[in-house]
């Protein structure tokens, strides 16, 4: 299993490069909630590259959210079932099979935790066929962190109206 767990409380990573340091955060905001709602924001990153992995975890833990890394699909799929995911990123080609797997997995138990694809296929088909499985969002590699960044939250808050809508009804105009 290639689940990577780190103690978030002992990391403090800076947006200017992968390095770690024990302590604590020296930001005032507090850690781990994210928007000053109170609401603590766990992300499953899904990449086998290290390099990538790494920067994603650092600028991640930057923003204050708790991050747990998987490396390869089987640990990606166990991850999912055990903890509940604030958002999902996700790469398609991973060492033992392909990202869309665990999309399929998560849309037939009818998961509605945000996904958001992280892939160097840039095919207008591949976009559209994560997005048909049911993919929040598609970033094409390489990408900048702050659009990361951006791409999570407007996906957690859509994510979240989305639920608040589903006990109200909802009536549309009629044409004509």
């Amino acid at each position: 299993m290639a689940i990577v767990w780190q103690p978030i409380s002992l990391i403090c990573a800076f947006r200017r490069g992968a390095t770690r340091i024990s302590g604590r955060r020296q930001k005032s905001r507090s850690y781990l909630h994210s928007w000053n709602k109170g609401e603590i924001v766990r992300v499953l990153l899904v990449e086998d590259n290290a390099t990538i992995g790494n920067a994603v975890q650092d600028h991640l833990l930057a923003e204050g959210w708790a991050v747990d890394w998987s490396m390869d699909l089987r640990s990606a799929t166990a991850a999912v079932v055990a903890g509940a995911y604030s958002v999902v990123l996700l790469d398609l080609r991973l060492p033992d099979g392909s990202g869309l797997d665990l999309l399929k997995q998560m849309t037939a138990r009818g998961d509605s935790t945000p996904v958001i694809i992280m892939s160097a296929y840039d095919q207008l088909s591949d976009q559209m066929a994560g997005m048909d499985i049911g993919a929040t969002d598609y970033l094409i590699k390489p990408f900048a962190l702050g659009e990361l960044t951006a791409r999570i939250r407007r996906a957690k808050t859509s994510s979240s109206a989305g639920k608040s809508r589903k006990h109200r009804p909802s009536i549309l105009p009629q044409t004509g």
